[in-house]
């Protein structure tokens, strides 16, 4: 005799439309939840390590100096602008990585386009832009000295197509929170600190100071 085991017939069937309902809107609401904090956290990690990597390069930079007393190419040859243009462009990659000071050339997560740069100072009464050598770093500029780096030449990590969000949070973690070294009158424009950008259409080009001489 087979018993009739109505039960387990029902459950056979699987989901039914009310419980595929509900577990649909549960799955949902968690998502609506943790998907921001997922990347939320993948936006923190990627700044995070950017200003790691910043963090390297400067090492890498003041122990060039210290071995050489200078910022020049491979080798401690003092540098010349007409023969060295490359070099002064992908001093990370071309100087840098040959001394054995870097173990891998500059990258970021944040924007296109990253390099560490040596360029010619400006005179110190030369106002920082966003795209000068000039570098307001503690944010008390006078008329005569705007410039806290107008000697010789200047190190700085260039990044290009920087988002504002990005921009923002880079500064936070190597400028701090001090008002004088953040934007100024003009939503997305920071001139002032070792950061500064001008990413007032959403993205921009985003420069940070490292050393000068």
């Amino acid at each position: 005799m087979t018993l009739s085991q109505p039960g387990l017939r029902r459950r056979s069937r699987g989901f039914t439309l009310i419980e595929m309902i509900g577990l649909l809107t549960i799955i949902s609401v968690l998502a609506a939840m943790l998907i921001p904090r997922i990347f939320g956290a993948i936006d923190e990690s990627r700044v995070s390590s950017t200003a790691s990597n910043i963090g390297t390069l400067r090492s890498a930079t003041i122990t060039y100096f210290g071995r050489y007393g200078f910022f020049g190419v491979s080798g401690g040859v003092p540098l010349n602008a007409s023969l060295h243009t490359n070099e002064m462009a992908r001093w990370d990659r071309l100087v840098l990585l040959p001394e054995g000071l870097l173990e891998v050339a500059f990258g970021s997560h944040l924007g296109t386009d990253a390099a560490l740069q040596v360029v010619a100072s400006v005179p110190p009464s030369t106002s920082a832009n966003a795209t000068n050598s000039a570098y307001n770093i503690d944010g008390n500029s006078t008329t005569t000295v705007a410039n806290e780096a107008g000697s010789g030449y200047v190190v700085q990590a260039v990044m290009q197509n920087v988002a504002l969000n990005d921009a923002r949070a880079l500064n936070r973690i190597l400028d701090g929170d001090d008002a004088s070294l953040g934007e100024g009158a003009t939503p997305g424009v920071d001139l002032a600190g070792r950061v500064k950008y001008d990413a007032s259409s959403g993205v921009g080009t985003l420069m940070v100071y490292l050393a000068h001489k």
